[in-house]
């Protein structure tokens, strides 16, 4: 018997897929404390999407089939793909139980970098693997490299209000600076320089160089202002 799925358009062979289901619930049946088993039989079931005989998605069924939650049943996964993939490397000892596949988790897509973790925590720990020994190796071995390949964040984007906001504060402080010079040995016109009431146009002025040439604008300026 086979019906077509409506979201993908997919010929799916029911009775096929229903004998996939039990036989996977069998093995997960009879070893469910080995998380190798366990977690290989999840991961078929989720990516072949057999729960869809009985269930309408993938957490409703490890919850109601299995007690299980969406995180814990991947942690399962996830551990059981690690070790798998390792499986095929020679002279490499297997994590003995799930605390020490989780451990090696993040190099599952490298099971030859998992594999040389495994090897050296066997080495330097007279053939045993603890799961605490893999995390360091881990750590260790790898830390300088995710550091190295870890993004450097963006420097935020000046908009081109706040640019022109910077650029006229600037613009003011060395204004400010270039009359401070012009005046400080000059006391009579220091009050004029203070002077909220004189214009840009005057305080550009006083940045004037040429002391006798300040003085006679400011006297220019004085006469207009009485």
């Amino acid at each position: 018997m086979t019906v077509v799925d409506v979201d993908t358009g997919e010929v799916i062979d029911v009775r096929a897929m229903t004998a996939a289901l039990e036989a996977h619930e069998v093995v997960i049946d009879k070893h469910f404390k080995s998380f190798t088993v366990v977690g290989q039989a999840l991961l078929d079931i989720g990516q072949r999407r057999l729960y869809q005989m009985e269930y309408a998605t993938f957490d409703i069924y490890l919850e109601h089939r299995w007690g299980l939650s969406r995180s814990r049943a991947y942690q399962l996964m996830e551990a059981a793909t690690v070790t798998e993939a390792m499986s095929t490397i020679v002279d490499t000892p297997l994590p003995a139980n799930e605390a020490q596949a989780r451990e090696l988790v993040s190099l599952k897509a490298e099971p030859e970098k998992a594999a040389e973790v495994m090897r050296a925590v066997a080495a330097s720990n007279g053939g045993k693997t603890p799961a605490a020994a893999i995390k360091v190796e881990v750590e260790t071995r790898f830390k300088e490299t995710t550091t190295r390949h870890r993004p450097q964040p963006k420097a935020p984007v000046e908009t081109v209000e706040a640019r022109e906001a910077r650029e006229h504060s600037e613009a003011v402080a060395r204004d400010a600076s270039r009359i401070e010079a012009v005046i400080s040995g000059w006391p009579s016109l220091r009050g004029i320089a203070e002077n909220p009431e004189l214009g840009d146009e005057v305080r550009a002025l006083l940045t004037e160089p040429d002391r006798r040439e300040a003085d006679r604008i400011i006297a220019i300026y004085l006469r207009g202002r009485s």
